[in-house]
């Protein structure tokens, strides 16, 4: 018996408490797994989302709020389209609790990731590669947001999981998953947050020119030029066929900014040669 909560960041406020366990108590649900869910939900009150085996069938728990909205008819709306989230999400998290082995946490560490890379594939996929057999949902608007049941049985969930993408395609993704998230850090000014994410990307050697700059730039505005400027070297040495004249220029900032004024003309150079020779392409 294993469970698991908090699979998403904390999002709503202690008043929707009582309509959660409410919807739960009104399920169609084992006695046994309505009284399960309830105190998870009560325990975990800071959670937005809660998964639990029972009986070899696991139920995934969802909860999303609701924005204000003064408007009847938007407020419908946004209630509408977040039902059908927290029902995709739901399934997304049977999903992964049946995917410990196929992705290993000390290789893919960020479950967000995981999820985002799996519907990202979705329309590469077959409908049965994400379709789980023999679940079943329930869902409802409640106070202050939108909640969502799934369940399936675990045997099921595992037959599911053996047909989701691996190897350099699912790590693909994986790692554009987790350039996403290093952005919401990156553009916010959390750069040590970015870093730490930029890094464990860099570990599957995703060849993307911006995630790589984007390191450089981390390391430059935390105090540590010389580090950005090695990135910056291992970073054209490995891929400066693939820069663009933005990113050529991007480069040559960065090395302006580590105290290298060289390489920085260097790539001015570089980033004015590319566009001419793209220009007279008609490129």
């Amino acid at each position: 018996m294993l469970v698991l909560a908090g699979l998403c960041s904390p999002a709503f406020c202690h008043v929707a408490l009582s309509s959660i366990t409410g919807f739960v108590e009104e399920s169609p649900l084992p006695d046994a797994v309505r009284e399960r869910l309830s105190a998870r939900v009560e325990a975990a009150p800071g959670a937005s989302s809660w998964i639990i085996e029972e009986e070899g069938v696991v139920y995934s728990l969802v909860f999303l709020p609701t924005p204000k909205e003064d408007n009847p008819q938007t407020r419908r709306k946004v209630e509408i389209s977040l039902l059908g989230a927290a029902e995709m999400r739901g399934k997304m998290h049977l999903l992964l609790y049946g995917t410990t082995s196929l992705y290993p946490k000390d290789v893919y560490s960020f479950p967000e990731a995981i999820a985002g890379a799996l519907i990202s594939l979705r329309e590469d996929r077959s409908a049965s590669g994400f379709v789980l057999p023999g679940s079943q949902s329930s869902r409802q608007i409640v106070e202050d947001g939108v909640v969502a049941l799934d369940w399936a049985p675990l045997e099921k969930i595992d037959v599911a999981g053996q047909s989701l993408p691996k190897g350099k395609v699912f790590d693909d993704a994986y790692c554009a998953q987790l350039y996403g998230i290093s952005r919401s850090f990156f553009t916010t000014g959390n750069y040590r947050q970015a870093l730490g994410i930029l890094k464990e990307m860099h570990r599957f050697r995703w060849m993307n020119p911006d995630a790589y700059l984007d390191t450089a730039e981390c390391f430059i505005r935390l105090g540590s030029p010389k580090d950005g400027q090695r990135m910056l070297e291992r970073t054209l040495e490995a891929m400066k066929e693939q820069f663009s004249v933005e990113q050529l220029e991007r480069a040559g900032e960065l090395f302006g900014e580590a105290g290298d004024e060289s390489s920085m003309q260097k790539l001015y150079e570089d980033a004015l040669k590319l566009f001419r020779s793209r220009r007279e392409g008609g490129a």
